[in-house]
């Protein structure tokens, strides 16, 4: 699996694409063979051999809208799961922790769930990559 993390608009949905494109091939698999889906719009808690999952912080979003009381190990777990239903996928996550500390209790509970997130799927990649201005650096 890889991460690719950085700031809004930065490119990562391109670079998952063609990252992607490469793992699936080296795999022997077509790409048209795995999905692809879309956290802001699609509940990714059971997805299964996915090619690329995008704003993966958008699902985190979504999933504490129901689950609102879900703590530090329920998220992790999320997180652990993903990686291990689509191991091959690349998943975009945008770095939501940065900036001014939100004055809403549940934006900062977001932003804690979104980190520890990143921070478990960082530490089950293969790769992760930081992308800014549509440059990719490794970073794992």
């Amino acid at each position: 699996m890889i991460l690719i993390i950085g700031g809004a608009f930065q490119g990562k949905g391109e670079l998952a694409e063609r990252l992607a494109e490469k793992e699936w091939a080296k795999a022997g698999q077509k790409t048209e063979e795995g999905k692809v889906m879309d956290g802001s719009r699609e509940d990714l808690s059971e997805v299964r051999d996915c090619r690329i999952l995008l704003h993966y912080h958008e699902f985190i979003r979504n999933y504490l809208r129901v689950r609102p009381d879900a703590d530090r190990e329920e998220i992790r777990q999320l997180a652990g799961k993903t990686a291990e239903h689509s191991p091959r996928a690349c998943i975009t996550m945008d770095e939501v922790g940065c900036g001014v500390v939100p004055m809403s209790r549940e934006e900062r509970a977001y932003r804690e769930a979104a980190g520890i997130a990143g921070q478990e799927l960082a530490r089950l990649a293969e790769q992760v990559i930081r992308v800014t201005a549509g440059i990719p650096v490794r970073i794992k």
